[in-house]
């Protein structure tokens, strides 16, 4: 996998066909990069806290927009595609509180975690979802094959 989040290298192969949703994708890759920039930098510790924070409170209002576009459109997993938002959320809330608590190697951890899971989860929750949207069901058939899933990292992989 290319970490693209850790350079803010947007990969256009990640654009869901959904404006509002590819532009929510984008700055979160921004705010992902940011975690780089801290560690090179040696940046202040109130300034790492408050990009992890904001990181964190960006991917909570981007889960909502999407939670309310699946409810909307009667997404038939939306089940799943809700626990992989909320297991970012409290992945995001323990790497939060161990920076806080004096951890600053978690720095390393939480960029780790964070590209390997919006490019993972944007290549294959949401482009399952915008497929829903668009209605293209062959390529959400293709998305669930065991052969494309396989050649997908997991979060925990890295």
């Amino acid at each position: 996998m290319i970490d693209h989040a850790l350079n803010n290298n947007w990969d256009d192969r990640l654009l869901t066909g959904h404006s509002v949703i590819d532009a929510q994708h984008k700055s979160l890759f921004v705010l992902a990069s940011y975690i780089t920039h801290i560690e090179i930098e040696q940046a202040s510790k109130s300034f790492a806290g408050e990009v992890l924070c904001q990181l964190a409170d960006y991917a909570k209002d981007h889960f909502a927009l999407e939670e309310y576009i699946m409810r909307v459109t009667k997404f038939p997993i939306c089940a799943e595609h809700i626990v992989e938002h909320w297991d970012f959320i409290q992945r995001m809330a323990s790497i939060i509180d161990r920076y806080e608590r004096g951890n600053d190697g978690i720095l390393l951890e939480c960029r780790q975690f964070v590209s390997a899971w919006l490019e993972n989860h944007i290549s294959v929750s949401d482009m399952l979802l915008a497929c829903h949207i668009s209605g293209d069901v062959e390529f959400a058939n293709e998305l669930r094959q065991p052969d494309f899933l396989q050649n997908q990292k997991g979060v925990g992989d890295y």
